[in-house]
Parts: C-alpha cells; sequence; structure tokens
C-alpha cells in the first residue's frame, strides 16, 4: 500500500535535530568569538585584517548558517501540523488535545532576555519583520508575545519606517494585523531589537493592545511610557542615542538614561574588544543578554532580579506562531 504524506513524529524529531546543531553551532560562534577577540594572543596588522574579516563576512555566514537551521526546522513543524490536521477524522476542529499536540511543535516561551534576543533574530527575513507568538501560561491562561525585527533585518523594516517610528508615528498596517491576530483585552509583551524597539514602545504607548510587558535590545527609550519595561543598552552602540534631539518623544533618549530604572547598561563582548559601534550594535546583544539572566537569577543585580518576574509571566507553551507577511495579512 503506498502511503502519501510524513510520519509527524518523524518530522519533529528531525525538528528538534535541526534546533540542537543550530545551538551547538551558536554556542561555538561564541567560543569562537572570545578567542578570535583575544587581542593577547595576536597583534598587529594582519591580526586586525583577520578580526575584521572574521566579524564581518565569517560571523555573517555562520549566523546566516544558524537562521537556515531554525528556519528549517520551523518548516518541519508546520509540515507536521498540517499533516497532523490532515490526518484527523475531525477535518481538523479544535479540541483541548490538538492544543496540547500543536505545543509539542515549538520550543516553550523563553523567560530570559537571551532566548528573547534570538527570537528576534529568528524573524523571518521576508516578512513584515513582526512575529506573533501565542502561549499557554501554566496557569491556563493564553497570552501573546511579539517580537520586532530591527531596520533591515526583514523586507517591512526599512529605514524610512526607522524615521518615523523615532516619531512616535505607529505602523497602522501592522498594528491592524496584530489586532487581528490577538484577542480583545489578552495579555500582551512586546519585545523589540533598535527600531523594532521604538515600534514595540509606540505600540504600548498607544493603548491599542493590553500590553504588560516591553523589552528593547539597543533602541532609543521613550521617556512617557507607562508600562513594566527592560531596555538593554550595550556600551558603546550609538543607536539608542541616535533619536536625541529629534522631535518626537524620543527626543531626550541617550544611549543610557541615569534616572531611568528599566535601562540596563553594560559591556559587550565585541565592546571590550575595541571594535567599531556598528559592529557593538550587531553582535553584542548576545552575549550581554546573558550577562543580564546571569545577574538575574543570581540575583547579583537587585534591580535586574525585580525586572525578570515580569518576564516569567509570559513563560509556557508556544501553541501557535504567525510571521506576519509584508502586506500586514497573517493568521493562525
Amino acid at each position: 500500500m503506498t502511503v502519501i504524506g510524513a510520519d509527524p513524529d518523524q518530522l519533529r524529531a528531525t525538528a528538534n535535530q535541526f534546533v540542537q546543531a543550530a545551538d551547538r553551532l551558536e554556542g561555538s560562534l561564541k567560543g569562537l568569538n572570545s578567542f578570535v577577540s583575544n587581542a593577547t594572543i595576536w597583534r598587529g596588522p594582519d591580526s586586525e585584517r583577520f578580526r575584521s574579516e572574521w566579524n564581518g563576512q565569517s560571523v555573517s555566514a555562520l549566523n546566516g548558517a544558524i537562521t537556515a537551521l531554525r528556519e528549517g526546522a520551523e518548516v518541519l513543524r508546520r509540515n507536521a501540523d498540517e499533516q497532523d490536521n490532515a490526518s484527523r477524522a475531525d477535518g481538523g476542529t479544535g479540541s483541548q488535545s490538538s492544543v496540547k499536540a500543536a505545543a509539542l511543535c515549538y520550543e516553550p516561551a523563553p523567560t530570559s532576555l537571551s532566548g528573547m534576543w534570538n527570537e528576534v533574530q529568528d524573524i523571518s527575513k521576508e516578512s513584515s519583520g513582526y512575529r506573533v507568538q501565542k502561549i499557554i501560561g501554566d496557569d491556563g491562561v493564553e497570552r501573546y508575545i511579539v517580537y520586532i525585527a530591527g531596520t533591515n533585518a526583514a523586507e517591512g523594516q526599512t529605514g524610512l519606517d526607522a524615521m518615523w517610528a523615532a516619531q512616535g508615528r505607529l505602523d497602522d498596517d501592522e498594528l491592524a494585523a496584530l489586532e487581528g491576530l490577538i484577542p480583545e483585552g489578552a495579555e500582551v509583551m512586546l519585545v523589540g531589537y533598535s527600531q523594532g524597539g521604538m515600534d514595540a514602545q509606540n505600540i504600548a504607548a498607544s493603548g491599542r493592545l493590553n500590553v504588560q510587558q516591553v523589552v528593547t535590545f539597543g533602541s532609543p527609550v521613550r521617556g512617557d511610557l507607562d508600562v513594566p519595561a527592560i531596555h538593554l543598552q550595550a556600551d558603546g552602540d550609538g543607536i539608542p542615542g541616535s533619536a536625541a534631539g529629534m522631535p518626537g518623544p524620543y527626543f531626550e533618549s541617550a544611549t543610557a538614561i541615569e534616572d531611568n530604572s528599566s535601562v540596563f547598561s553594560g559591556a559587550s563582548d565585541i565592546g571590550r574588544t575595541g571594535f567599531n559601534a556598528g559592529a557593538i550594535h550587531a553582535n553584542g546583544y548576545g552575549g550581554l543578554s546573558e550577562e543580564w539572566d546571569n545577574a538575574a537569577s543570581q540575583g547579583t543585580d537587585a534591580r535586574a532580579a525585580e525586572a525578570a518576574g515580569g518576564l516569567s509571566k509570559f513563560g509556557g507553551d508556544v501553541v501557535g506562531q504567525v510571521d506576519i507577511d509584508t502586506k500586514g495579512h497573517g493568521s493562525w
């Protein structure tokens, strides 16, 4: 007998292998970065040229491979979902058991900054730059996390969009798509990088979603945001201060805002080696977010430990994921 389709369990097992390979490659990249950045083992023009090529071409290629592995895992999981739906006698109607089965297709929602940073980097490059995850918490409550990419990290995040965001303007198409995916009143966390951090703050300030938490990486900071927030800024990254002096809510933003307790700044691994500000902005937040996580979990930074409490609320099983397309379309 000819069988058409695939074994969903095998697809998911293969997806897990893809994710594990991506994790191993990502760990190796971090270890290699520390060796390459160690100026005590090699000095001179040749070393500078090698480090420049490594941080420019090699790191980009390796990050591309990591992204490809994670995207491949997502495709396998999505196909496993579709196979399950096609095989169900009820024609795909929802049930508590099907929701639990869907949850097995994704890793649990990250409650660490490093996990959120990795999720932002994983957003499809062909999308609008907005990813929405539906979460079922341990308390059974359905919540939502929105991840927003930075400028040029996705087709829908352009330099012009960044200028509008710096003035506090909302992207109406994307916000309408979010409102179509997220039920009214549902609790939402917004996580954004660079321009995406401004988009997140602008959405939170608009009051059009029930935003309970904001997290940003390398982003200018609004002074009027009345929502719990964590703003991570790497020393030497000029982007967080780039909107300072511009008309709008980011007029007083700076690389670090001394009287804003939600801003956490520190030296990244990239920053310690003296590479340029662009490299710090692009590659400085993986290690820095891990340092923040360690400080929060070990209690060595009381502010970080307190702020981390707001993240745990959005832990749980991911039961649905949508990368909104460039036309503002997305559906579960």
